[in-house]
């Protein structure tokens, strides 16, 4: 009998332990210690009181403090025992009309319509009826009403018996009524869990009349059974999700329970013996402290290591919290929009949590995400809030606890942030892009303002040199004629493009040069070397022709000898370099020394607006720089403009096969412009 005592002592300090649990879980959940929100909610709403669950949860744990009491104190024959058991006989009597009253507010709860007057009749019949026959036993036990021996104990232990029989048929009843509105696989198992229970409710009820009517040595071993019955009920209802969270806290907090007892059961066992035969005095508290303090350390680890355990080998999961937050930044790490980031992150969580996954963002619209919701998170709070996340079931049917509605909580902070943070990127590279059109826009402008320029200005000049020819060189005014009109045509055929063939704008080059050196007679000399392989290459309109314009107002012009300008185009690596070399006299430091030396005080808006259309297109991956190579005397403009890999490939295979000068292509940007 010491075995059975034992594992009575188990058996309730765990109840007493889980239903306490359990009260203390209620009274935060209904107001008091709440935190509201949080974000966190079960995919059927429970904040309505539930008197009968609340009322049956806080009888359970008053019945196993109670039956623990009763168990202890029965070592010592002269404790007096008999409060505890009269009270705990009024919580014996109060299980039946309370469970009927759950199954009766479950029955009305998923029904909606109006019951049949019989089943409420029913229910207060048996509130009545139960403690009625509760305050006759305790009488009849404290002696007020005389029975003849044993009569009062097997009396009551009937009467309880037929009312668990009575609760268990009406619920059994209530759960059939039930069956044809409910669909899902765990509603189904549920009501059969369920079921089975109440028949060995009734079974063991029985059992428990027979023995103690017969006196059979089973009585113990049953009357035990049948004390531990609400905790089978309270596996049940918590797997099947109607306390969805408790059942993880109270599986892991159980079996840390049970370990706890288990290793100071053998430090009481094994140490305290040893210790008590040695002459310690005053110093043996401090020596039970000091043989106690392993099997103390020891505990966080093995709470850790079993929940763990039980995490990967019966709930299938994988991650800790860590690993769950390493895991879910990981698979969006690579998302460059707003819907990839969804996207990534519902898999992630999938991964995570083994179950179908919806993120819906903005405000909520009460669309159904095509699966059954089990768990959801809020995505931020408050003004904060972006959306929700939804969770469905579990493949292997494992439902969702309260660990993993902590982690999903964790979860959507951590999808918030990443949220924001690209929300708040978008915004600033929309802002930067406004900005690169703004200041295109500008570049624009000042292009064409250039190219109005070029009409009188350059006109007046070149006519005047033509003037001078015809009487002199009557051939080479043809050509400067010529020159001219091809100057003007592609001027006007630009005029409304942003991109051009490089080959198309070298020949302009070459035809600009041509009527300046008309102009310029000796004083100019020219050379235009571009690669085969970069011809087919487009280029902003007007840009190296920007480029000779300013060489040739800026530096030939300054320059009483012979003036050369050189015009190079070619290809390095991945980028297309375009170099115009003048000798000039550069562009030094230092404006008063500048204009000390006769040197081109600026160079003017062109080179401005060739940077800013630079930016625009390319961003930082282009440049204009110019500098002074002395050991020539040239002053150098540089551009440098980066290829696609399409566009190096065909640069690649142009000089391989040197193909014929291909026709100007579409107006709009290369593929790697902006």
């Amino acid at each position: 009998m010491n075995l059975l005592r034992l594992t009575a002592l188990l058996i309730y300090t765990y109840g007493a332990f889980a239903y306490g649990t359990i009260v203390i879980l209620a009274i935060r959940r209904y107001g008091f210690g709440a935190k509201p929100g949080s974000g966190l909610s079960a995919a059927q709403p429970c904040h309505r009181f539930d008197f009968s669950g609340v009322a049956i949860t806080l009888a359970s744990f008053v019945h196993f403090s109670l039956s623990l009491l009763i168990t202890l104190l029965s070592r010592n024959p002269e404790a007096e025992s008999w409060p505890l058991l009269t009270a705990s006989l009024f919580i014996a009597f109060l299980f039946p009309p309370l469970i009927m009253h759950s199954s009766f507010d479950d029955l009305r709860d998923a029904t909606r319509i109006p019951l049949h007057p019989g089943w409420k009749r029913s229910l207060w019949a048996v509130y009545v009826v139960s403690p009625s026959i509760a305050v006759l036993s305790a009488l009849g036990f404290w002696g007020v009403i005389v029975v003849r021996g044993r009569v009062v104990g097997i009396a009551a232990t009937v009467a309880l018996s037929l009312l668990f029989t009575v609760a268990a048929i009406y619920s059994s009843l209530a759960l059939s009524k039930r069956r044809a509105r409910e669909e899902t696989v765990e509603a189904r198992s549920s009501r059969k869990w369920t079921l089975v229970l109440f028949a060995a409710l009734v079974s063991l009820s029985v059992l428990v009349v027979v023995s103690i009517s017969l006196n059979l040595p089973l009585t113990a071993v049953l009357a035990v059974a049948f004390r531990s019955t609400p905790l089978a009920f309270l596996f049940i209802g918590t797997y099947y999700g109607n306390r969805f969270e408790f059942f993880d806290l109270l599986i892991k907090r159980g079996v840390n329970l049970l370990i706890t007892i288990v290793l100071f059961t053998a430090y009481f066992g094994l140490a305290l013996p040893w210790l008590q035969v040695l002459p310690l005095d005053w110093a043996r508290p401090w020596m039970y402290a000091v043989v106690l303090m392993p099997v103390a350390a020891s505990l966080p680890w093995l709470y850790r290591a079993i929940g763990r355990a039980l995490d990967n080998y019966w709930l299938g999961r994988q991650f800790t919290t860590v690993e769950a937050v390493k895991h879910f930044l990981a698979s969006m790490q690579s998302a460059t929009s707003e819907a990839r980031l969804v996207e990534q992150a519902e898999e992630g969580l999938a991964e995570i949590f083994h179950t179908p996954v919806s993120i819906d963002l903005g405000v909520p619209r009460g669309d159904e995400p095509g699966f059954a919701v089990s768990l959801e998170a809020s995505i931020g709070a408050g003004p904060q809030h972006a959306g929700v996340i939804r969770l469905g079931e579990r493949t292997n049917r494992v439902p969702l606890f309260s660990e993993d509605a902590a982690l999903l909580g964790s979860l959507a902070d951590v999808f918030a942030y990443m949220l924001e943070n690209m929300r708040l990127q978008g915004e600033k590279q929309e802002r930067e892009q406004q900005a690169r059109e703004l200041s295109l826009h500008a570049s624009r402008s000042e292009l064409k303002a250039l190219r109005a320029q070029i009409n009188p200005h350059f006109l007046f000049n070149a006519l005047n040199a033509i003037a001078g020819l015809i009487h002199r060189d009557p051939h080479k005014a043809d050509r400067t004629v010529e020159q001219l009109a091809e100057v003007f045509r592609y001027t006007l055929r630009g005029s409304d493009t942003e991109w051009t063939v490089l080959d198309s704008e070298m020949e302009f080059v070459q035809a600009y040069l041509d009527v300046e050196q008309a102009r310029f007679g000796q004083r100019l000399r020219f050379d235009v070397k571009v690669d085969d392989e970069v011809k087919p290459l487009r280029i902003p309109t007007m840009m190296v022709q920007t480029l000779v314009e300013n060489a040739v107002k800026h530096g030939i012009a300054e320059v009483r000898a012979g003036g050369t300008i050189e015009v190079a185009a070619r290809r390095s690596g991945d980028r297309l370099v375009i170099e115009v070399a003048d000798n000039g006299p550069g562009f030094p430091e230092d404006g008063l020394e500048a204009r000390r030396h006769g040197a081109r005080k600026s160079s003017g808006y062109g080179l401005r607006n060739i940077r800013e259309r630079l930016a625009g297109y390319f961003g930082e991956a282009a440049s204009l720089r110019t500098r002074r190579d002395e050991a020539r005397g040239l002053t150098v403009a540089c551009i440098e403009i980066p290829l696609t890999p399409d566009q190096a490939g065909a640069a690649a295979a142009s000089a391989a096969s040197r193909a014929e000068p291909t026709s100007t292509p579409p107006s709009g940007p290369p593929p790697g412009a902006r």
